[in-house]
């Protein structure tokens, strides 16, 4: 049990030396000042405690809850699973009258120390966690929150921590349904006007607390903010930012409040911060500065230029000048002239930048290998496995398969490395991609991950080819063949994209930027594309580049010219302009069959031929591009949705994708529907006595069952009658 807890290792019996004189580690327990102590526990009062080893260096984690019943079982395990096993975990509790004690208390034996006991708020209850935290580092951790299982490890593993007094990562904001990932930025001095990093994203040396104290309890909304800037504002304190992944934070805290009376209270609170680090600005100045970060770029310039004979203070000055460059660099904002009389900073396309400082990765030792790169955030990361699995399954030849992962978050490596099973002819790299894409534009389906396939010509410009796959894939043949397809000095080949074929998808209207039109209109107008290259347009979820053909150098240089630009099929626009059609080489539609033939109206083709080749393929497809994505509540019966749960219940990800299929049913009956459990595979199709009818009633087993029928377990079977069906029609 003790090596999956990570609480539980590097336990000494030695009692540590706690300083009064510090904020951190004042008290090996703390002092009962009033009588309102309920409980107190945890290994410290066994006499159990930790330091920081040479190479491992102790992290305190501390939580402050009151009636958290609902998120603090979570937030515990979260700490107590952690891949890295050095850490010191409090709780303080402010006196809660739900069951979250009698939950704490269930997990006592992995917690340090815990207490309960009346307090006047949650800056007063993080005080009592600085003041019994021993260790190097400090987290916060919300109690609403979880920590991601390898954030901690990440961090720590990495040598670039011993350089900081102050670490800064990416936090994953949760609020309902809707998600979204904060990455680290530069930190300037509009922090003092703006927001600082998340706070649930911030981990500090024990120095810091020492050096300025702890949160400030003049404040109840505000106080994280207000502690932040005292460290940058001091400035001997080192950052670092870290493209690490390490808080799913959940928008219920305090801060968050959403009323209009919580929004008031949170401006007037961050009036006084203001007001205390410029003393000499006016109410009226300091109630507009305490809501500029939410103002347009006119306002704010409207309102600055007021005041150009004033005498503001250099740092308020600065502050607001680097406030309007960042708004000037947000999409769509106006370009005008700066309110003040400095130099104007020309726009760099920081994006580009980073791209170019990507690094080809070593070519394999061996030639005769195949080489599979695919792309995934942690968001994805169920559905990779997936894709991977399935390639492995279908592994025949006796060659060297090398998979490349292009790495956005992703927790559970190690979910990847067990696929091997010590066969010693897969190899798998991750390859960190987070800092890389991150002003990339983004839709509801599309992500930064998307995007990490474009650095395939840096990555592998020493490669000879390189096959990608999408991570909502399934590969039902051996990737050898597809690897070794003949392309003569062809330079990327891929299948024919939708628009090709659909012609319900060419009449669809779009709005995108100044453009409204047609999909076909926007690739004739916005992409420029000639009715044959039209006609070539791939789909970007299934490629093979033959490197050995490229221009590298020429095609990167042609790439980072449209990374300046926005496209409504981002990173699929993009491949697409940067071949022409003497480079293209067409793979046949079963490497890259989209899982929508039931759901097409057969009228919906532009060629006859079209028609039998798609759904002749249906039958035995090569690879298959989850289009209507299993996962989601309404595509959890499409087309060949069977395969993705039945690999699915095998992985370490089950339990993950059923809540999320629960989550997206509103209803108790759309639930039971689903009949979707924790612990068995969802019975996710509902034609149980149809089949059991047309089986033993041939006379009924008609076009109608057939296409009923084909979304169910008994699935290959029918295909075969359903297409026949279909064939029979269509000639």
């Amino acid at each position: 049990m003790k090596q999956n807890i990570s609480t539980l290792h590097n336990i000494s019996r030695k009692i540590p030396k706690a300083d009064v004189a510090n904020a951190c580690f004042k008290y090996i327990y703390y002092p009962k000042l009033n009588n309102s102590r309920k409980t107190e526990g945890g290994l410290r009062t066994k006499g159990k405690f930790k330091y920081s080893l040479f190479d491992k260096p102790l992290v305190t984690v501390i939580t402050v809850v009151r009636n958290g019943q609902k998120t603090i079982e979570n937030c515990i395990l979260s700490v107590i699973r952690q891949k890295y096993d050095n850490i010191e975990y409090i709780i303080i509790d402010g006196d809660s009258g739900d069951n979250t004690l009698k939950i704490i208390s269930k997990y006592r034996d992995y917690i340090d120390y815990y207490l309960s006991e009346k307090d006047s708020g949650i800056y007063e209850a993080m005080n009592k966690g600085l003041s019994l935290a021993s260790g190097d580092y400090i987290y916060i951790l919300n109690a609403d929150d979880q920590i991601t299982h390898y954030g901690l490890y990440e961090i720590f593993s990495n040598n670039n921590y011993k350089k900081a007094d102050v670490i800064i990562t990416s936090v994953r904001m949760i609020d309902g349904e809707k998600n979204y990932i904060v990455v680290p930025e530069a930190i300037d001095e509009s922090v003092y006007i703006s927001i600082p990093p998340l706070h649930p994203g911030t981990i500090y040396h024990k120095k810091v607390y020492n050096f300025l104290g702890g949160y400030s309890t003049q404040y109840k909304r505000v106080s994280d903010w207000e502690f932040f800037l005292r460290v940058y504002s001091h400035g001997k304190f080192k950052f670092e930012f870290l493209y690490v992944l390490l808080n799913n934070f959940l928008l219920t805290g305090v801060s968050s409040g959403k009323t209009k009376e919580d929004i008031d209270r949170h401006l007037h609170e961050r009036e006084m911060v203001i007001k205390h680090f410029f003393r000499e600005l006016s109410h009226n100045e300091t109630n507009f500065l305490a809501r500029v970060h939410w103002k347009s770029l006119d306002e704010i310039i409207s309102y600055f230029s007021k005041y150009e004979e004033k005498k503001f203070s250099e740092k308020i000055v600065i502050s607001l000048k680097k406030l309007i460059i960042k708004k000037m660099e947000e999409p769509f904002a106006d370009e005008r002239t700066m309110p003040y009389p400095f130099k104007k900073i020309e726009k760099k396309n920081e994006m580009i930048d980073d791209v170019r400082k990507i690094l080809p990765l070593a070519k394999p030792p061996k030639d005769n290998c195949i080489v599979v790169c695919l792309a995934s955030d942690e968001n994805y990361e169920p559905h990779l496995w997936v894709t991977v699995s399935s390639l492995l399954d279908e592994v025949r030849m006796n060659v060297d398969y090398y998979i490349y992962i292009l790495d956005g978050g992703i927790e559970n490596k190690q979910a990847f490395y067990d696929l091997i099973n010590k066969n010693k002819k897969i190899h798998i790299h991750f390859v960190d991609m987070k800092k890389y894409f991150i002003s990339a534009l983004e839709s509801r389906h599309i992500k930064k991950a998307a995007y990490y396939r474009l650095a395939i010509l840096y990555l592998f410009k020493n490669f000879n080819r390189v096959i990608y796959l999408d991570a909502d894939s399934y590969v039902l043949s051996d990737i050898y063949e597809l690897y070794n397809i003949p392309m003569q000095e062809k330079q990327i080949a891929g299948s024919r994209d939708s628009i090709t074929f659909q012609k319900s998808l060419r009449e669809y209207h779009i709005e995108f930027g100044d453009f409204s039109g047609t999909r076909l209109d926007y690739y004739k107008k916005y992409l420029k594309l000639s009715d044959n290259r039209i006609k070539l347009y791939f789909s970007s979820g299934v490629l093979l580049f033959n490197i050995k053909n490229i221009n590298v150098e020429l095609k990167k240089k042609k790439m980072e010219e449209l990374l300046n630009r926005d496209f409504y099929c981002h990173d699929q626009d993009i491949l697409n302009l940067l071949f022409d059609e003497k480079e293209i080489f067409v793979l046949d539609r079963k490497w890259n069959y989209f899982n929508i033939a039931t759901a097409l109206p057969i009228k919906d083709y532009i060629k006859k031929e079209e028609k039998l080749n798609y759904y002749d393929i249906a039958i035995n497809p090569k690879i298959i591009s989850y289009v209507l994505k299993p996962w989601l509540i309404q595509y959890s019966n499409s087309d060949f949705a069977d395969l993705y749960w039945k690999k699915i219940i095998k992985s370490p990800y089950y339990n993950e994708i059923v809540k999320n299929i629960i989550s997206q049913s509103k209803l108790e009956s759309a639930k039971k529907a689903i009949n979707v459990t924790e612990t068995s595979l969802p019975l996710l199709y509902n034609f149980g006595s149809k089949i059991k009818f047309a089986i033993f009633s041939p006379k009924k087993f008609t076009k109608k069952y057939c296409y009923k029928l084909l979304n169910s377990p008994l699935r290959q079977p029918v295909r075969k009658i359903w297409y026949a069906i279909r064939f029979k029609k269509l000639k």
